[in-house]
């Protein structure tokens, strides 16, 4: 969050800020546009804002995740390869997505063209990870009653095609102008592939109740932190009760990432769980085609990246910034007479 340029050690008050930049019911904290990244790094990481706890909520997951990650591929020597391969895809997207949750929060202030391209790095690990989490879950979680059908063959390429889209609906909501459009947009965007990811989780635990006996509890409490970070992120709880009573520490960006890292600690244990205890699905060819697949998206998710850095640039340079020229222009996905790419940051 940031408005004027400065050394980066100044922080604003909401009415200092356009509003466009003020997040609901967040008063004080906003940065500075901080120009380099050690002034990103110093301001955001040593200095209170209301981004700081953003960072470190990611950054304490991501170093955890990583530590058992790392364990894991120390001591594991009973899994089949196929097994092995599937379980390292996932293990390494769930490690990227906070990493650069953290940059895109820290580095976010750096200027008005990074501000924007740091969220769109953000969602294409979140895509990433969607099409690593369904290869753990057809390997690993997967109903024996869906094997041999064409939702188990066609399950992987559709999450593979919703996490695109999700990418590219995510990055196209920040082209739209502020209010409730926008907001349904990322968040249908981003919830998207989620839903597809553990459909089949899901209709496991509810017809059989034998299904994932190992593991049932933690991916019961996986879509239990799932559901109550969307409900703290979309209603801005707590601080929509207490207005600038949690600027600074405990409002809902903070507590959605440490819902969300505790849902996905129990996904990943779920799937560890499930690979000790030898249950898996090891067919060789699946293998090797839902790791085609994986790289499939991957591409497509720089080829959506670049595209709309693209556009951001394209936008950035015909246009300005509102802020510098005070001038409004038209946009091409809506035709709105509002300057949308430069008027919003709620990541």
């Amino acid at each position: 969050m940031f408005f004027k340029e400065d050394d980066g050690l100044r922080l604003y008050h909401a009415k200092e800020v356009p509003h466009h930049v003020r997040e609901p019911f967040i008063f004080t904290g906003y940065r500075g546009k901080c120009g380099t990244a050690l002034r990103c790094i110093r301001t955001t990481l040593f200095f209170r804002s209301n981004e700081t706890l953003n960072v470190w909520t990611h950054v304490i997951p991501a170093v955890y995740f990583a530590w058992t990650a790392v364990s894991w591929w120390v001591s594991e020597t009973s899994l089949s390869t196929s097994s092995w391969i599937a379980l390292s895809v996932y293990l390494i997207t769930v490690c990227v997505v906070p990493v650069t949750s953290a940059v895109a929060h820290m580095f976010s202030c750096a200027s008005y063209e990074a501000w924007h391209i740091c969220f769109f790095a953000d969602y294409a690990a979140l895509s990433v990870y969607a099409i690593g989490a369904s290869v753990a879950y057809r390997f690993f979680a997967f109903p024996p009653v869906l094997h041999g059908g064409w939702y188990a063959l066609l399950y992987v390429p559709l999450c593979g095609i919703t996490a695109v889209v999700s990418l590219a609906g995510s990055c196209w909501s920040r082209f739209l102008p502020d209010g409730s459009q926008r907001k349904a947009v990322r968040f249908f965007s981003l919830a998207l592939p989620y839903l597809f990811d553990v459909a089949p989780v899901a209709y496991g635990l509810v017809t059989d109740s034998q299904a994932f006996e190992s593991s049932r509890m933690l991916h019961q409490r996986q879509f239990l932190a799932a559901f109550l970070a969307a409900v703290v992120y979309c209603l801005h709880l707590p601080e929509r009760f207490f207005p600038g009573q949690f600027d600074f520490v405990g409002h809902s960006h903070q507590i959605f990432h440490v819902i969300a890292s505790l849902g996905c600690r129990d996904q990943m244990m779920a799937f560890l769980q499930t690979a000790a205890n030898g249950t898996q699905d090891t067919d060789v060819i699946l293998t090797a085609s839902v790791l085609l697949i994986f790289v499939i998206v991957s591409i497509a998710d720089v080829a959506v990246f670049k595209y709309f850095v693209g556009q951001l640039k394209w936008t950035l340079e015909s246009h300005g910034s509102p802020l510098e020229s005070g001038r409004k222009c038209k946009f091409f996905a809506n035709g709105h007479d509002d300057n949308a790419i430069t008027s919003q940051k709620d990541k």
